[in-house]
């Protein structure tokens, strides 16, 4: 790339952007003239670059520059810095390509994904630019810096508008007055002030009343109005509405009804032309709910394979059968996975699904033995293929024969009948929510001796299998009577795949498209996590419905976070509360006042804004929290930085910003180092 000529007052500028030699010894070796020299090349292309005023001219000067830079490449006798550049520029270019999708006659969500894209681009070269080498670092910094300034600009011009959509409905005709119902709603990010609505009617008709007024209108709220229409005859009527946003005033959105006469007697008619149907979506979602039937649980359960491969291997295919410990973070998916599990063995597992939760407040070994019981017993009717006869012989202990001597009445009297009916077959406990049982241990419910209890049916009972399912690794601090004896899985967040299946796949039978971006939206804000991709799609058939939409865009998808930020808290608490300890809400409450600012926050940024509230926090116990919160999938490490994390689940970040103030992060921070 080369320019003609070179003003002085160029080469004044360009010494001030380059900086002297120093830093690496492969340029220190290089003159300043032949920095001139350099600049001379480039300096004409990114000036340009730099002096764009707007998106289209980023679009336009970046187009030329490209045809430049092609030319530019065929050339051989490039020094060091020349080299880095011919790796630079493309990545510049490359960073605006979801720009050329943006124009004003697509959707609004459509032009925000397009510039938080382009945005998210060029932030990433800006990070790699900050860590080259290269003398034209600083000019290509403030090139990037303009870009970014005029992407958010428009970000800004965008979000600060208001959009009102009118509709009509239910049309009513008595004695020749018809009631026209019209519904208005604000789909734009911003709210609409001054709202004037009024029907606009041709024909010997009078609207009443002319005009109704709305102070104001929230994006996504829906108001409805009434109008009554008097006269004879009405060929058409418009719905008008006037309003005011933060860009600009007296904005117009119209609406045509198409009202025609028809007479029969001495009454009118009016009917509306055309007439739409809407059905409402089925909500196929299920957050939070019990385990659905069979069908449903094909339609929502997605992925897993490898666990259900680890526990087949285990069980089946495994010279011996093992104990299987399958553990992972409250709402992960491990009792849809579980009941899974009842569907693909093969046939000769007798599978029996037992949650210790349900009877985890009665005390003493008798009552939670006589629950499992009558639970094998209930497996043995429901699956069939036994002799009703034959579970009928099976001797079930009393209450207090178990009091007596549990070990005796349910291994040697109850389990050798359940074996003897059985045949060949073998009973496979599927016990859900494991760390029950230590609980109650712990809470004296029930003595340690019990677990030794299970841990001899586990080795010495051939006819029965074990998966435990919970919230804690067996090691040897916890549950060490079965640490030598058990195999251990954890089940996290969904691949990627996966996540967009259970995103997609459950509306598709209603017709319901999604822009990728969407997806990718929802993936971002839930990190993947089954539980709150239901949580959030949930929301999002809400919103489907309400506007009678069949697109989702990442518009809807925002409004959906919105929504589950600000009424959803309960869903979003456990984590907050549950999941993490106070540390780690004192370090996550710090990344996310960091981010408010930065798209990421770095291990010497925290450490430095932790120590403002107490400066005796200490570096190697902030990387040991940080490495919890990674563990617990609530943040991750920011891929090519180094000790940099950011949010995982943005819908935490979103729930601390809006429910958690800095001022209680910094009062932990104080009282807790």
């Amino acid at each position: 790339m080369r320019s003609e000529s070179i003003s002085q007052e160029e080469k004044t500028k360009a010494a001030a952007i380059i900086p002297p030699p120093a830093a690496k010894p492969q340029s220190i070796d290089i003159s300043l003239q032949d920095l001139y020299r350099e600049a001379k090349r480039l300096f004409g292309t990114l000036s340009q670059l730099l002096a764009v005023s707007s998106l289209s001219e980023i679009l336009v000067f970046s187009a030329a520059a490209e045809k430049e830079f092609f030319l530019f490449l065929q050339e051989e006798d490039k020094n060091v810095h020349e080299l880095e550049m011919t790796v630079l520029l493309p990545r510049l270019f490359d960073a605006i390509i979801p720009l050329r999708d943006y124009n004003e006659d697509v959707s609004m969500s459509l032009r925000l994904v397009s510039l938080s894209e382009t945005l998210s681009n060029l932030e990433e070269v800006a990070r790699v630019i900050e860590s080259g080498e290269t003398p034209y670092r600083l000019f290509l910094s403030l090139v990037l810096s303009r870009w970014r300034e005029l992407v958010r600009l428009e970000i800004r011009r965008i979000s600060g508008q208001a959009k009102l959509q009118l509709t009509s409905h239910d049309e009513e005709t008595t004695d020749g007055n018809t009631t026209i119902t019209l519904t208005i709603r604000n789909l734009g990010p911003a709210v609409a002030t001054n709202i004037r609505v009024e029907l606009l009617v041709e024909g010997k008709s009078s609207v009443y009343p002319k005009m109704q007024v709305l102070p104001s209108l929230a994006p996504e709220e829906a108001r409805t109005l009434t109008f009554a229409v008097r006269g004879e005859v009405a060929y058409r009527i418009d719905g008008l509405a006037t309003y005011d946003d933060r860009l600009s005033k007296n904005k117009e959105e119209r609406h045509r009804v198409w009202f025609v006469k028809r007479v029969e007697a001495t009454k009118l008619s009016i009917k509306a032309l055309p007439i739409t149907w809407w059905l409402d979506i089925r909500n196929p979602y299920l957050p939070g709910t019990s385990p659905p039937d069979p069908k449903e649980m094909d339609r929502l359960f997605v992925g897993r394979d490898d666990i259900l491969r680890f526990v087949e291997e285990n069980l089946v295919n495994a010279a011996s059968e093992r104990i299987v410990v399958l553990y992972g973070h409250r709402r992960m998916g491990k009792t849809w996975t579980l009941l899974r599990l009842m569907e693909r063995l093969p046939d000769k597992y007798l599978p029996v699904y037992i949650n210790v939760q349900e009877f985890s407040g009665v005390n003493g070994v008798p009552p939670v033995l006589q629950n499992i019981a009558d639970e094998i017993v209930r497996s043995l009717k429901r699956r069939g293929g036994v002799d009703p006869a034959a579970i009928s012989s099976i001797r079930v202990p009393a209450l207090e024969q178990y009091v007596s001597n549990y070990p005796y009445f349910f291994k040697r009297v109850f389990l050798s009948d359940v074996q003897e009916v059985l045949g060949d077959k073998r009973l496979l406990w599927l016990v859900d929510e494991a760390q029950c049982l230590d609980d109650m241990v712990q809470a004296g419910h029930l003595p340690a001796t019990f677990l030794e209890f299970l841990r001899d049916l586990m080795q010495f009972s051939h006819k029965i299998a074990f998966v435990f399912a919970g919230v804690r690794e067996i090691t040897e601090e916890y549950w060490s009577v079965f640490f030598n004896i058990a195999v251990h899985r954890r089940i996290g967040v969904l691949s990627d795949e996966d996540a967009s299946k259970l995103i997609v796949d459950p509306l598709k039978p209603y017709g319901v498209e999604y822009d990728p971006a969407a997806v990718s939206l929802i993936r971002q804000f839930t990190g993947n996590h089954p539980y709150f991709i239901q949580l959030l799609c949930d929301r999002v058939v809400s919103g489907l419905n309400r506007q009678q939409l069949r697109h989702v865009g990442g518009q809807l998808v925002e409004a959906a976070v919105e929504d589950v930020v600000t009424h959803g808290t309960s869903n979003l608490q456990f984590y907050w509360k549950d999941v993490m300890d106070e540390k780690e809400r004192a370090v996550a409450g710090t990344m996310q006042d960091i981010l408010r600012q930065q798209r990421t926050s770095d291990l010497a940024t925290i450490l430095i804004q932790m120590r403002i509230s107490n400066p005796k926090v200490p570096s190697d116990d902030l990387s040991s929290v940080l490495q919890n919160l990674v563990k617990k999938d609530i943040i991750e490490k920011a891929k090519g930085l180094r000790d940099t994390y950011r949010f995982k689940m943005g819908l935490i970040e979103r729930y601390i910003e809006a429910h958690e103030a800095y001022a209680m992060c910094q009062e932990r921070i104080g009282r807790l180092w």
